[in-house]
């Protein structure tokens, strides 16, 4: 069960959290996000990072 009391509800409070920190809540319910709140998932595909036209090799060739 979820704590209710004045300490929780500042801490969840999203409107003085910036950056990545107000991310890590939902705004309507503030309730955490979890892991996807906390982090950015990145590819870690091929050789270049950022590259933009991964997969299209093949298509040009044709």
């Amino acid at each position: 069960a979820a704590s209710k009391d004045g300490a929780t509800k500042r801490l969840t409070d999203v409107k003085g959290y910036t950056g990545a920190h107000k991310e890590r809540f939902d705004a309507d319910s503030g309730k955490g996000k979890g892991k996807e709140g906390r982090e950015d998932v990145a590819k870690n595909e091929g050789y270049v990072s950022g590259y933009k036209n991964a997969d299209t090799y093949d298509e040009a060739k044709k």
